[in-house]
């Protein structure tokens, strides 16, 4: 990125915070777009970090798959150069300048999300994978405290347990709310 689109992106994602980044607005989000050719997320690195190695990952998976489907294909003397799934990065290109909520929805996106969520499904987890974003450390999710877990979940047994105490300690909490105020 050259020092000039550098400085771009800094004052637009400064100007962004500055107009919309309130305490009372709950759908405020870190992304701006830079002209029609880019599409920035921004934060703190702990944040976007987890979504950084997770989106390589599957990027990565995608690409290693594209190439064996490719090579599959291809007579064994023949060399091919596969194109990989569209799979984006944090910073990127725009492939078209309207975003899905901007443009029609194609006739089978049903079958498309269905293929998506598929495709996903059966990625393997990386190797010495916990539940969390790829690279380790806790689940970040809005569900959570401060949209981090406590601590890292073991498996999805430890998660559910985890879970079910919250949701009875808050509906403790807001019972005996109703109790004191009658």
């Amino acid at each position: 990125m050259d020092q000039e689109l550098q400085a771009q992106v800094i004052a637009a994602c400064k100007e962004h915070e500055q107009k919309n980044c309130r305490y009372d607005n709950h759908d405020y989000k870190t992304c701006v777009y830079i002209g029609e050719n880019y599409f920035v997320k921004f934060g703190p690195q702990r944040d976007l970090q987890p979504e950084r190695a997770t989106q390589e990952f599957f990027f990565n998976h995608a690409q290693a798959q594209a190439q064996a489907q490719a090579q599959a294909q291809q007579p064994q003397n023949e060399a091919s150069t596969p194109h990989p799934p569209r799979i984006a990065k944090i910073v990127h290109h725009f492939v078209e300048k309207y975003t899905m909520y901007l443009q029609e929805s194609p006739p089978d996106l049903a079958t498309r999300i269905h293929e998506a969520m598929k495709w996903l499904s059966e990625v393997p987890p990386p190797p010495n994978s916990t539940l969390g974003p790829v690279g380790g450390g806790p689940i970040r999710h809005k569900f959570f405290q401060e949209f981090v877990a406590p601590f890292t979940f073991s498996d999805t047994n430890m998660l559910d347990q985890y879970v079910n105490k919250t949701r009875m300690y808050s509906a403790a909490i807001a019972l005996s709310r109703l109790l004191t105020q009658a």
